[in-house]
């Protein structure tokens, strides 16, 4: 998570620079026969004060920044105000995670292996050891103090030296409240779950799309988005990687993001 957050704020430094961080290569899976399993990526286990889980198996997480003094409060008192920032946080995202937690009736590796039979795409599951593994879950986040969006999520060890494991999310139609997401009924839980798996099928049929070809000819933006950067209204930097009706797809060193229009706006910069 702290890679997270330093990769966050190197976007939104480098907002106005000439020279951007370098953006999330493509699978070396994405291309026709080859395959990735179910697996568990060590990263999907990191918590910290802004990111925990909500249920046993630790396929739902939660990630909220709100709280704390702000980096005024950091400026001001250094790292006694860094330290207070964190606590003040942290104590705002355990009392989310007490009314969330196993709430959420939802088996998204389940929902995954769903929306893989019928994504149309080159990428399969597959059982072998060698292949490289994937790790998929339901992303929860706090985008507003008051409202909660969601995504279907995949993190990839690809194999292929990357140091990092390779990051896919589709935002999902909607926002929750603490409250509503806390007391899904059964018919919102099915209406959720099958909003998973069209999250999912998005991601899939993505990623044949990923070339070093396709990605280098992606126009660069600069964007604000309360659902990849919750709470501070700064320009960040990023690749336009696709457009669908309902979704904006923003690559950036932290991964591949297919927003909703709702959660993002972006201006294409001139190409240098």
């Amino acid at each position: 998570m702290l890679r997270t957050i330093c990769l966050l704020a190197l976007l939104a430094l480098t907002a106005g620079c000439v020279t951007p961080p370098p953006m999330q290569a493509p699978l070396p899976v994405a291309k026709p026969g080859a395959s990735f399993a179910l697996g568990r990526v060590k990263e999907l286990d990191t918590t910290g004060h802004v990111q925990q889980h909500l249920d046993a198996k630790k396929n739902i997480v939660y990630f909220q920044n709100f709280g704390g003094g702000g980096a005024g409060l950091g400026i001001a008192l250094g790292p006694l105000g860094v330290a207070a920032n964190i606590s003040m946080i942290e104590a705002n995202t355990k009392e989310d995670v007490e009314k969330l937690r196993d709430r959420i009736a939802i088996d998204p590796p389940a929902v995954f292996a769903a929306a893989s039979t019928r994504a149309g795409t080159a990428v399969q599951l597959a059982a072998s050891a060698e292949a490289p593994r994937a790790s998929p879950y339901l992303y929860v986040v706090k985008t507003t103090p008051e409202t909660l969006a969601l995504a279907a999520a995949l993190m990839v060890e690809s194999g292929d030296g990357a140091q990092w494991p390779r990051k896919y999310m589709a935002q999902l139609p909607g926002t929750f409240t603490l409250a509503s997401l806390a007391a899904l009924d059964q018919p919102a839980s099915a209406q959720l779950s099958r909003d998973l798996e069209e999250g999912f099928v998005a991601v899939l049929r993505a990623l044949p799309r990923e070339t070093k070809e396709s990605i280098a000819k992606e126009s660069q933006i600069k964007f604000k988005s309360q659902f990849l950067n919750p709470r501070f209204d700064f320009e960040m930097l990023g690749n336009l990687a696709g457009e669908e009706p309902d979704l904006v797809w923003v690559r950036s060193p932290l991964g591949l993001f297919g927003v909703r229009r709702s959660h993002i706006t972006y201006t294409v910069q001139p190409r240098q």
